[in-house]
């Protein structure tokens, strides 16, 4: 909600200024898809950084935990049930956090570390309170435990950016270091790799795809539907016509009815004049 939301917002806000209405295919996410944890697991199984180290460290951008907060419908859930974040509930699927543990579970069970590792988020700022646990207090931990070389892989970012260059491959290394580790090493993320890009490609084009299926489905669904409501109009009017004709004929019935008794009064006191 924090980015994707307010950036299909923005998208809306500004085609509606220009009165320009293209056809959007709205992808919420693609973290639990399986091209993507397979190239995002690959791409940490193949570094030298992680091969290196003694311990792996998976780290997301920070969000503020008012954030996670509104993603609660049942406002019972977050932050009040014991590890809220790693229970499947309907009350956390749009959680951010959420989706991040429950990629790292997928990713873990593709990739089987050989080293212990943790799920962390940087990024953080200002007094209010963020997610925990900051990369910046585990990596403290972790020199306070004798580790010295550390991997960090960023899911969060597809393509490397300041946040993991600058960050965590020059900030983090060097307050790592002053606490006695020996390195901090950022895995490179996926960047322009040929693998990924491909099984992307693949995706948005399966994405549109089954956009303008669905679109000529709901198509075919509505003609359908109006030729049903034709269809029901047709025989409303034809079963109209039958009643209306059949009013008709008892009309005509009760007509010939009341003209042969009419005649047969008539017979009647004409018989009686005669045998008087």
């Amino acid at each position: 909600e924090a980015t994707s939301g307010s950036t299909f917002r923005e998208v809306y806000k500004v085609l509606d200024e220009l009165d320009y209405h293209p056809e959007i295919v709205k992808i919420e996410h693609y973290y639990s898809e399986e091209f993507y944890l397979k190239a995002f697991a690959d791409s940490v199984m193949n570094s030298k950084e992680y091969k290196e180290s003694e311990y792996l460290l998976f780290s997301f951008h920070g969000l503020p935990v008012r954030q996670l907060k509104k993603a609660d419908p049942s406002n019972s859930h977050c932050q009040k049930v014991e590890n809220c974040c790693e229970k499947v509930s309907e009350n956390n699927e749009f959680c951010y956090k959420a989706h991040c543990v429950k990629t790292i579970m997928k990713v873990a069970d593709i990739i089987d570390p050989d080293i212990p590792f943790k799920v962390c988020y940087q990024s953080t700022f200002g007094p209010e309170q963020w997610i925990k646990p900051n990369i910046v207090n585990v990596l403290e931990d972790l020199a306070e435990e004798g580790i010295k070389k550390v991997s960090v892989a960023c899911p969060s970012f597809t393509a490397d950016c300041l946040e993991t260059l600058e960050e965590i491959a020059v900030e983090n290394h060097e307050d790592f270091e002053k606490l006695g580790g020996e390195y901090v090493k950022l895995i490179p993320s996926l960047n322009d790799n040929d693998d990924w890009v491909k099984s992307f490609a693949n995706y948005l084009h399966d994405k549109e795809f089954e956009s303008k299926l669905n679109e000529r489905l709901f198509q075919i669904e509505k003609d359908k539907t109006m030729e049903m409501k034709i269809e029901k109009k047709e025989a409303e009017r034809k079963l109209q016509l039958v009643e209306t004709e059949k009013n008709k004929i008892i009309d005509e019935l009760k007509f010939s009815i009341q003209q042969a008794n009419s005649v047969k009064q008539i017979a009647v006191s004409e018989a009686v004049k005669d045998i008087e």
